[in-house]
């Protein structure tokens, strides 16, 4: 299944996102969090995320590259269960790093789907519009 769409959520004040409900059925494994390219949470499957690790797992371990590439992306995950009511709890660091507020949006990116807080989205939008 690939992510697909964006949708507007609010995140409650113990940091929880919905996952889309077309998707809930997707992370009946734990999904797995991480700091996005862009300030904003990646989200994975295990499958994809273990998909998306063999990429930086390709880096050379003994290049500058890749260990920043590792300590991004291993160093800022975390596997996090969804709620009953098919929710996420972000973790602290991951709502820093992201600058979430209350109003968030969850974009769909095939393989992953993003957490970006809605005003920061809109900038990246326009800026992704203009870039054509």
């Amino acid at each position: 299944m690939l992510f697909l769409g964006s949708v507007e959520y609010q995140m409650d004040d113990r940091n929880r996102v919905p996952i889309p409900p077309r998707y809930r059925d997707q992370f009946d494994a734990p999904a797995v969090m991480t700091s996005g390219k862009e300030h904003c949470v990646a989200v994975y499957t295990q499958a994809g995320f273990d998909e998306a690790a063999e990429v930086v797992r390709a880096l050379p371990v003994d290049s500058e590259e890749g260990r920043r590439a590792r300590r991004f992306f291993f160093g800022n995950a975390f596997p996090q269960a969804k709620d009953a009511q098919g929710r996420l709890l972000i973790p602290k660091d991951l709502v820093e790093y992201a600058g979430l507020s209350k109003d968030v949006v969850v974009i769909g990116l095939g393989e992953w789907f993003e957490i970006w807080d809605k005003a920061a989205w809109q900038q990246q939008s326009s800026l992704n519009k203009e870039g054509g």
